[in-house]
């Protein structure tokens, strides 16, 4: 057939139950809730500090002789690098904080703010190791904790988590 082309199939990437895996449905999600929370309250801290001090720079170049006023390319990169710096703190507080997890026997899988789900298999033990705990507060609200959850392969990532999350997690058949 001189027309006929290759069709492809696309196949949802979603842990499924037929394979022992995690099934994402509401009974195995766990919200991370906290963890969240503090993200975004620690980077609202950190914008408006960050704001601040590019206006008292800009408020204190703009009237210097020869400063800011006299060069706008010096005003672009000073500009550019307070937006560079804003974009950094949010992928190192809010980036770091998941949606969710949902638990299962065989993996635990993560619902990334910013990128697709990652999955993280289960060998035998917990693939998780608390790193550091943070104590609740009035203002960044209850207990978190930073996780570094490893992958078999000996790859890992660190994940802002509410505290335990994963305690809840069944353990490997």
């Amino acid at each position: 057939m001189s027309g006929s082309h290759p069709v492809r199939i696309a196949r949802s990437r979603a842990p499924t139950t037929s394979s022992g895996t995690v099934s994402r449905t509401p009974a195995s999600y766990r919200p991370n809730t906290d963890g969240g929370r503090r993200a975004f309250r620690l980077f609202a801290v950190f914008g408006l500090g960050l704001t601040v001090c590019y206006g008292l720079f800009l408020g204190l170049a703009s009237r210097a002789s020869g400063g800011l006023a006299a060069d706008p390319g010096a005003l672009g990169l000073f500009s550019v690098v307070a937006i560079a710096l804003g974009l950094w703190g949010a992928w190192l507080t809010v980036g770091r904080t998941p949606r969710g997890v949902w638990l299962g026997n065989e993996s635990i899988t993560v619902d990334e703010r910013w990128r697709r789900p990652r999955r993280f298999r289960r060998a035998g033990e917990a693939p998780w190791t608390v790193v550091q705990r943070h104590p609740g507060s009035p203002f960044l609200g209850g207990p978190t904790e930073i996780v570094r959850l490893k992958e078999t392969g000996g790859r890992s990532a660190d994940y802002l988590l509410e505290a335990g999350l994963l305690d809840a997690a069944p353990s490997a058949a």
